[in-house]
């Protein structure tokens, strides 16, 4: 597959909610469990660990933890615009 700018974007997501919440987006028992969710797209909105959280963060971070690369923000410059 092949990797690009949007992968970076995805990362900083990942690194975003572990910041916010103290916890990882995709959690699991086992790297197959982690890797299931990640696939699946499934974690759990940061607003569940951090009720006080703006719900534009939520919306933020899910555009940048999109399961599919083409819904996720195309290029940081888009991100900051």
């Amino acid at each position: 597959r092949n990797a690009d700018q949007r992968s970076d974007l995805f990362a900083l997501g990942a690194a975003g909610y572990h910041m916010l919440t103290g916890r990882l987006p995709f959690e699991g028992q086992t790297p197959l469990e982690i890797t299931e969710k990640k696939q699946a797209g499934y974690y759990p909105p940061a607003s569940e660990h951090v009720p006080s959280l703006n719900p534009k963060i939520d919306a933020l971070l899910a555009r940048l933890l999109a399961r599919k690369p083409e819904d996720r923000f195309q290029s940081a410059s888009d991100l900051i615009i």
